[in-house]
């Protein structure tokens, strides 16, 4: 892991305005994602419990503001994830991409009897492997960093609810 670090953080540093705009999309995407149940809890709490005390037109009103609010909410967190994952996509094919070129010119430099007693095409699949090992690398750090950020949240949340609920998460 080290040695692939390595040599992945030449190339990652290249990219870091992309991967700085990728994770705001994350951020956004994840607390827009949260965000939705509590919508719903705001209708159920401000609205459907108290059904009898709400004149018919603000409580029609008010729970159709709150479920379109829900569902603009619900575009946005899919639009965010959509363009945060075809960002990682691109990143991870570029950097990809330029490993995969520097592994082989580096290959091609090697004097022919470090290659001779090896199969055509054994160094290109190892090339290529690490190419895409590189790859699932950087999603997999972008789901890491999405999966912090939301036990953060959970946990701001909770401690803002009750300082009992954040001590038990």
């Amino acid at each position: 892991p080290q040695a692939l670090m390595r040599l992945l953080l030449p190339h990652l540093r290249h990219h870091t305005r992309a991967f700085a705009a990728t994770f705001a999309l994350a951020t956004v995407h994840q607390i827009l994602q949260l965000a939705e149940p509590q919508i719903l809890r705001v209708i159920i709490d401000r609205y459907v419990l108290r059904v009898a005390e709400i004149p018919r037109a603000e409580f029609a009103r008010g729970v159709l503001l709150l479920i379109g609010l829900s569902v603009a909410v619900g575009l946005l967190w899919r639009l965010a994830r959509t363009i945060q994952e075809y960002s990682i996509a691109v990143i991870a094919r570029r950097i990809g991409a330029a490993l995969y070129a520097q592994s082989v010119a580096h290959s091609l430099l090697l004097p022919f009897r470090e290659h001779e007693h090896q199969r055509s095409g054994e160094i290109l699949q190892k090339v290529d492997k690490a190419r895409s090992d590189a790859e699932i690398g950087i999603s997999e750090a972008v789901k890491a960093y999405l999966a912090a950020l939301a036990i953060a949240v959970v946990t701001i949340y909770a401690y803002t609810v009750h300082w009992v609920l954040s001590a038990t998460i």
